[in-house]
C-alpha cells in the first residue's frame, strides 16, 4: 500500500473515533440516547384536607316558658320561673315564685310542687300516694282528694278535702296547711284534730305521704 493510502486510512480512523466521542458527549448532556429513562423518584402525595369539626347543636327552648306545665320542666328552660302555678319569665304578684326571677328560691321545693289538686291512687297500698286529678284512675266509691292553695302576706295557705260521712254522704272540709322540714300538717277549724304526715316523695306529678305516728 502506498504512503498516501495509509495516511488517508489513518485520517478516516481518527475521524470515526472523534465522532463517537462527540456523540457520547451529546447523549450524556441530553440523557436522550439508548433506552427510555425510568423516573425512580417518589410520587408526589397530595396533602390531606381536614374537614372542619361540626358545631354542636344548640338545644332550643321547647316551646317557651308558657308551654311548661310543672315546676321541674319550667325551671329546666332557660330564664323561666314557676310562679302561681304557671311558668313565666317573671314572678306573679302575691304568690309563690321559684327560679331565676326569685334568686332566694331557686328550686322546686315541696311547698311549691304540692300546690294544686290531687287524688288518692288506691292501687298503691303502701302509705298514701296522690296523683294529679287529670289522671284517670277509674271509678271508686270514695276517693280522697286534696287541693292546696298558696298563702299570701295577709292569709295562711289553705286546703280543701272531701270527707265520707257515716251514712255514706260526701262532704267537704277545709283548713290551713304548713310544711316544716318533711312534715305536712293539715289544721282544721274548731276542735277537729289536725292531720300530720311525713312527706316521703313530692314532685309535680306524685305526692307520697305517710301518717306520722
Amino acid at each position: 500500500m502506498s504512503n498516501t493510502l495509509k495516511l488517508r486510512a489513518g485520517f478516516s480512523k481518527a475521524g470515526a473515533v472523534s465522532a463517537k466521542r462527540s456523540l457520547a458527549t451529546l447523549c450524556f448532556l441530553v440523557v436522550g440516547c439508548g433506552s427510555p429513562q425510568t423516573n425512580t423518584s417518589a410520587p408526589v402525595t397530595e396533602p390531606e384536607v381536614t374537614e372542619p369539626a361540626a358545631e354542636p347543636a344548640v338545644a332550643e327552648n321547647a316551646g317557651g316558658c308558657d308551654s311548661q306545665t310543672n315546676c321541674e320542666s319550667c325551671l329546666a328552660q332557660s330564664g323561666c320561673s314557676w310562679s302561681g302555678g304557671a311558668c313565666a319569665t317573671e314572678c306573679m304578684m302575691d304568690t309563690y315564685c321559684v327560679g331565676p326571677a326569685n334568686p332566694p328560691a331557686p328550686t322546686c321545693s315541696a311547698d311549691v310542687v304540692i300546690l294544686g289538686a290531687w287524688q288518692h291512687d288506691q292501687s298503691v297500698r303502701d302509705g298514701l300516694t296522690f296523683v294529679r286529678t287529670d289522671r284517670d284512675l277509674g271509678p271508686s266509691r270514695f276517693r280522697r282528694a286534696l287541693t292546696f292553695h298558696d298563702g299570701t302576706e295577709d292569709s295562711d295557705a289553705t286546703f280543701q278535702t272531701n270527707v265520707l260521712a257515716p251514712n255514706d254522704g260526701h262532704g267537704t272540709a277545709e283548713g290551713t296547711w304548713s310544711i316544716r322540714g318533711t312534715t305536712l300538717t293539715l289544721r282544721y277549724p274548731g276542735a277537729q284534730p289536725a292531720e300530720v304526715f311525713e312527706i316521703e316523695h313530692a314532685d309535680s306529678t306524685t305526692l307520697r305521704l305517710r301518717a306520722a305516728p
